[in-house]
């Protein structure tokens, strides 16, 4: 593992929301940007989906459809999901999906 000390993991989210902040500039009007990460910290999960959306007015969350998911309600309406290793067998994944509005 890449960042298994705490000043490169501590650096990991002000990296990340500017990777998603480039990324933004590349979608067009009405487009998608997905944000995932394989991690379960809310400091590079939920809270840089939610300073995104407070900082970049033209996106708004996405719906995700969580029924291809049995038995996972998730949180996809917000445009949010999480996945846990002891609920859907699999290590734990953020995703969030963004829509480009109008300018």
């Amino acid at each position: 593992i890449r960042y298994n000390f705490l000043p490169a993991i501590d650096s990991l989210p002000d990296l990340q929301y500017r990777i998603l902040c480039r990324s933004s500039g590349l979608v067009g009007e009405g487009g998608l940007l997905f944000y995932s990460t394989c991690t379960l910290n809310p400091g590079e999960n939920e809270r840089i989906a939610e300073r995104f959306l407070r900082e970049n007015r033209r996106f708004r969350p996405f719906p995700l459809r969580t029924c291809e998911m049995p038995g996972h309600a998730g949180d996809g309406p917000r445009g949010r999901l999480t996945l846990m290793p002891h609920v859907d067998g699999t290590d734990g994944f953020f995703i969030a999906a963004f829509q480009k509005g109008r300018s």
